[in-house]
């Protein structure tokens, strides 16, 4: 059994001009008297504004708006809300499908083992055998670091850092001289 008014059944697509035109003419055949300062121009937006909405929202908006506003033609203004809470639902609905759609593919294929080896192997001709990171500067080792220190601030002064002769973690429990209250300072 088909049902015509679920969110899922609603088709998005906008309403022609003569539609559009047409439920104009029965909302404004809906009031009694019309006193329109410019009909042309208010038609025109009116249509203007249905045009970008399905036949079904515009109707059940048109007849919300009517009877919300009960004396003048509905403006814009109240009318489009209507529309976009009508539409709300579907269009997400509309969405989630398309994603879905999106997801349900096949990743694109990659590049084949073959082209991957001869890729790695142009960038190790290029970049020598740290090519991962060629702009990247190569980190000093160790010893490097220490000897590039030492000629910075000169060996005496590397000697008297505490540290200096460490190779463990010993460094960690030097005490500084202990300082009492009321000493000479």
């Amino acid at each position: 059994m088909q049902f015509k008014n679920l969110p899922t059944t609603l088709q998005l697509t906008p309403m022609s001009k003569a539609e559009a035109g047409a439920l104009v003419k029965r909302m404004l055949g809906s009031y009694p008297s019309l006193n329109l300062h410019d009909p042309e121009t208010y038609i025109a937006t009116i249509c203007t504004l249905l045009t970008g909405y399905p036949l079904w929202a515009a109707e059940i908006a048109v007849d919300k708006a009517t009877v919300e506003s009960k004396y003048i033609p509905p403006t814009p203004g109240i009318l489009k809300p209507h529309l976009e809470e009508l539409v709300r639902t579907p269009r997400y609905l509309a969405q989630w499908d398309k994603d879905a759609k999106l997801q349900a593919l096949p990743p694109p294929p990659g590049p084949s083992a073959e082209e991957r080896r001869a890729f790695i192997a142009s960038r190790r001709e290029k970049y020598g055998p740290d090519w991962v990171r060629p702009w990247r500067p190569q980190q000093p080792t160790r010893e490097q670091a220490r000897d590039a220190l030492i000629a910075q601030i000169g060996q005496e002064a590397f000697d008297a850092t505490p540290d200096a002769g460490f190779t463990t973690d010993e460094w960690k429990k030097l005490q500084g001289p202990q300082i009492t209250e009321g000493a000479d300072q």
